[in-house]
């Protein structure tokens, strides 16, 4: 079994106690594309971008592409089994994002809803969003569709695992005259935060990249394999609380973790 995560919480104003928790939560990645269907054609949006349409029938899932239930334990990623209890159960829904790689630039296109079921149109967001980031006071850059900058909140000795985020997500140089606080790493939304892995390399390898290089804070990259973001390719990751750890899979916890309490989802190498 993984090792329990740990985060510092103050007890009185001069002592802090440490708080371990085993945390886990499920989620699946399920390939989508584009039905191409000319009713519902894709619009200009910023930098100059095709953005996809807002409407839910401009999408649909992959078909014959195999889905598979994934547990994140303390940062190890296994495949669920099915003979697993949660397989027998209604799973409790955390978040859910649909994401499109547009491949001329690296950047990734992002709503955080199923845009195969519904309206882009419709939803809080309004609209897709260049994937961005807040730069929060523990150091850390947050992963978020509607985050104040386009790239890294904060500067680091060397690119930030390029592996997962390409040269138009690092942080740029131009702002090196009025240095932010030193890189501590990613948090953010955890299907987001899924995304990156699942890009950085082709569906194929999608199985091994989850299960071999992931871990609470680190990255065993690189693994060599051609990047994901491809033309057209896009995903949609659904995030559930785990049945099977209901004191350390509740949403008070996957918030906590999503915000750093627990230090970096990925750290700087």
């Amino acid at each position: 079994m993984p090792y329990p995560i740990a985060k510092q919480e103050s007890r009185t104003a001069d002592q802090e106690q440490e708080i371990t928790v085993e945390i886990s939560f499920l989620f699946e990645i399920c390939p989508i594309e584009y039905t191409d269907d000319p009713r519902y054609p894709r619009i200009e949006g910023q930098q100059g971008l095709l953005w996809p349409s807002r409407h839910r029938r401009a999408f649909r899932e992959v078909m014959n592409q195999p889905r598979q239930l994934y547990r994140w334990e303390n940062g190890i990623v296994t495949p669920v089994g099915s003979t697993d209890p949660a397989r027998s159960v209604d799973l409790t829904h955390f978040r859910t994002a649909s994401i499109f790689a547009h491949a001329e630039t690296s950047h990734l296109l992002v709503v955080m809803i199923d845009c195969t079921q519904q309206h882009v149109a419709h939803c809080a967001q309004g609209d897709w969003k260049l994937l961005s980031f807040r730069h929060l006071p523990n150091g850390m850059s947050y992963l978020d569709p509607v985050g104040e900058l386009p790239h890294l909140a904060a500067r680091a000795v060397r690119p930030l695992i390029p592996e997962l985020l390409p040269s138009v997500y690092q942080y740029p140089h131009r702002y090196e005259n009025e240095p932010p606080p030193a890189q501590r790493g990613l948090c953010g939304r955890l299907p987001l935060l899924l995304a990156l892995a699942a890009f950085s390399g082709s569906e194929d390898q999608l199985d091994n990249i989850l299960t071999s290089y992931l871990d609470f804070g680190t990255w065993y990259g690189p693994h060599n394999d051609d990047h994901g973001r491809t033309v057209d390719r896009g995903m949609r990751i659904r995030v559930w609380l785990d049945p099977c750890n209901r004191p350390g899979s509740t949403r008070s916890i996957l918030k906590d973790l999503e915000q750093g309490e627990y230090g970096a989802f990925y750290a700087p190498q």
